[in-house]
């Protein structure tokens, strides 16, 4: 995956998500939930700084978008803000950056009582970053 190029946390937190979502899948003696869920809630985070970190560093090269960078926490909601006004056609990709997110946040924050991790979750969240990232150069042209 090119997206990467310039990357290589980005890259390696996306490779991790994706280890850990074919263990879990390819796993026919499941030790225990908790283990189980952690490592689910660990590739969804994953999956979603891989793409956050890809963008963010590609919004840093072009200057229209530079400004939108702080390089805090801040820039979580300006970079999906900015990604809202893309053209028609790319703009549910903003919907999927801000889905992972809030999948991301879901998993590290709320408890197992409020918030149930399951391998369909991961799967979901690895489609949706890979989408993003796939389209990673046309995104940023289109800002």
């Amino acid at each position: 995956m090119n997206a990467f190029t310039d990357n290589f946390i980005a890259k390696d937190y996306y490779d991790l998500s994706l280890e850990i979502e074919n263990a879990i899948s390819n796993q026919t003696d499941i030790q225990t939930k908790s283990k189980d869920a952690g490592l689910l809630r660990s590739a969804i985070s994953r999956y979603y700084y891989a793409t956050f970190l890809s963008l963010r560093e590609e919004f840093k090269k072009v200057p229209n978008l530079q400004s939108k960078i702080k390089n805090n926490s801040t820039d979580h909601g300006n970079i999906i803000r900015e990604m809202k006004r893309l053209p028609t056609g790319l703009y549910y990709l903003a919907g999927f950056l801000d889905d992972l997110r809030s999948e991301r946040n879901n998993s590290d924050y709320k408890l197992p009582s409020i918030y149930n991790v399951n391998p369909t979750k991961v799967n979901m969240a690895n489609r949706k970053a890979l989408e993003i990232l796939n389209n990673l150069q046309t995104i940023i042209q289109s800002l």
